[in-house]
């Protein structure tokens, strides 16, 4: 697991632009957690995963899609590897293209909450419907946390 130190370390490499969407999602939710104590579930689940690069920040763990709400809200919740069957999205700032690029290996599905629901996608139609396309995908676990 990585400590405390790491995550200040991590947050301080997160580019500006990026941090100022964070910001952005986080405050339009008044019920969710802070994003520090989000990033460092993700970092120390055994099953969760945070990419950052210039134009990227995601953070996800596999889960089981038949997940119940509350598994599916807590981002310290260990699915049994065998059942994991999808990605979750928990945040995610940057091109659809390079957000599926950065999973670990493909699932045959990915997942996230938008606008209060939970939203499931087969893993190859939405690669090959995201290639070549320039849109901002702006995916956040945020908006569905009272939900949860």
């Amino acid at each position: 697991m990585r400590q405390r130190e790491d995550v200040e370390e991590l947050m301080a490499r997160i580019p500006e632009g990026i941090m100022q969407e964070v910001r952005r999602l986080y405050a339009e939710q008044p019920q969710a957690q802070c994003f520090k104590e989000d990033l460092r579930a993700h970092l120390e689940h055994e099953q969760g995963h945070v990419f950052i690069t210039e134009s990227l920040l995601l953070m996800g763990r596999a889960v089981s899609q038949f997940g119940s709400h509350e598994q599916l809200g807590d981002p310290w919740f260990v699915f049994d590897e065998t059942q994991c069957d999808a990605w979750y999205v928990w945040l995610a700032v940057g091109q659809m293209q390079e957000i599926l690029a950065h999973a670990p290996h493909p699932l045959p599905w990915i997942g996230f909450a938008r606008r209060r629901r939970m939203k499931w996608y087969e893993w190859e139609k939405l690669r090959r419907k995201g290639k070549g396309q320039e849109k901002t995908a702006k995916w956040n676990k945020v908006a569905s946390r009272r939900f949860f």
